[in-house]
């Protein structure tokens, strides 16, 4: 398969989930409605408020979403079939940098196309989040567009990569919130390769991203008297990381019982600052003295986001018949044969579906660990991957699904494709 060939499939993919989603109509979930509101109000008052404003007001809401992807709504006017296209141009041009990593890299022409188009058939979750009103495409096109330019320093070094790069990084990071931490690591890297170079300067423009999340934090205190960079991050500490722990070690009544004290707790508070304050130092408080519960759970949601078919994801975009509750409700509660039994009770399409991505799953999961035969050749390219990709991986928490992966799926494909150009026959 040539260029010009795997352009055309790589294009006809994105256009039947296109016409997909445009006919049957399943473009959002529940997050998308926080989008959509966000866009709106600042449309409308210039507020970041991620919800209807006409109902009572909810103050995590002023910042649950980080801007991003609000200002690329309010640029489109909101139009879904705009947002979808902008979408779909976004992830085609993703993996034509993909394609164009792998054969730099000595991959077979005809391997990186079938890697790309089989990582898409096979895990067609990306082609649904590239036709969904959420943050994902927009998100994945500035990591990897950051990773392309530190590739660019480690092929050929210089400067101003470095300040691409971290424009890159500041943009995902302006779009989804877990990059918050991501500049501790891309420092280390950034210091292996000063030293490397004898140059300092590839240094600075790492700090911009900590300047943003500075800047940000100080909007956001001017909104809420609380200097913050997201509530998403008390939510989740709470609702997922602290409840998920005590479900696992004591049980769902203890759990409900323990998070609805905690809340009760919080809404006593002298303001909104002490509140967040309070759930923060009394999660922490419950996660340390469970130490090992808590890192079973943890290390359950790493796995499920490697391994996760996206039942949720393609329920929801074919408009099928959700049913129970999901697999990764029961995986997260350890709950295996009650996973079994939502699985014998679907319908056979999504059956299907599920055997099809978790297939997909695993294979890829193989080829990526498989991409370590790239060493010692591409040394520097192999850390910049297993650091980027390892940062996602650790910080999905004990809630791992396959849309968390979406940011490192390209990241992935690359690493399998440096193992495949190891092997001979390929």
């Amino acid at each position: 398969m040539n260029k010009t060939r795997f352009l055309y499939g790589l294009i006809g993919l994105h256009l039947v989930f296109y016409l997909m989603a445009l006919i049957i109509g399943g473009t959002k979930i529940a997050d998308s409605y926080d989008y959509l509101y966000q866009a709106e109000n600042l449309r409308e008052s210039g507020s970041f408020y991620a919800w209807n404003m006409n109902e009572p007001i909810k103050p995590d809401y002023f910042t649950k979403r980080t801007p991003g992807y609000a200002v690329m709504l309010y640029l489109t006017g909101s139009m879904e079939w705009l947002i979808l296209m902008l979408q779909n141009v976004m992830s085609i041009f993703v993996w034509w940098l993909v394609f164009r990593v792998l054969l730099k890299k000595n991959v077979r022409e005809q391997t990186a196309a079938w890697l790309i188009l089989g990582t898409l058939v096979l895990q067609s979750n990306a082609l649904i989040y590239a036709n969904s009103i959420l943050s994902e495409i927009p998100f994945q096109l500035a990591l990897f567009g950051g990773f392309w330019f530190l590739l660019g320093d480690i092929d050929k070094p210089g400067n101003r990569q470095w300040l691409w790069a971290s424009l890159c990084f500041a943009a995902a990071l302006l779009i989804k919130p877990v990059m918050l931490f991501f500049w501790l690591p891309l420092l280390g890297y950034a210091t292996v390769r000063a030293m490397q170079r004898k140059r300092l300067q590839v240094i600075w423009p790492v700090f911009l991203l900590p300047l943003v999340v500075l800047l940000w934090s100080a909007y956001n205190q001017k909104k809420t008297g609380y200097a913050h960079y997201t509530s998403v991050s008390t939510v989740n500490l709470k609702d997922y990381n602290t409840r998920l722990m005590l479900e696992s070690a004591y049980g769902t009544r203890h759990a409900d019982s323990v998070i609805s004290g905690i809340n009760a707790m919080a809404d006593t508070a002298s303001s909104y600052e002490a509140r967040n304050f309070f759930i923060q130092d009394t999660c922490k408080k419950l996660i340390a003295a469970n130490k090992g519960a808590y890192a079973k759970v943890h290390l359950k949601g790493m796995l499920a986001m490697l391994l996760d078919p996206g039942r949720h994801d393609y329920v929801h975009f074919y408009k099928m018949d959700e049913g129970q509750d999901g697999l990764m409700y029961k995986l997260a509660r350890g709950n295996f044969r009650g996973m079994w039994e939502v699985i014998r009770s679907q319908s056979p399409l999504i059956v299907f579906f599920f055997f099809l991505n978790l297939l997909g799953s695993l294979l890829l999961l193989l080829l990526t660990l498989n991409g370590l035969r790239a060493l010692p050749n591409q040394t520097m390219l192999v850390i910049l991957l297993c650091l980027i990709i390892g940062y996602f991986w650790v910080l999905t928490g004990p809630v791992g699904t396959a849309r968390y992966k979406s940011a490192i799926l390209p990241l992935m494909v690359v690493l399998a494709g440096l193992g495949l150009s190891h092997l001979k026959r390929f």
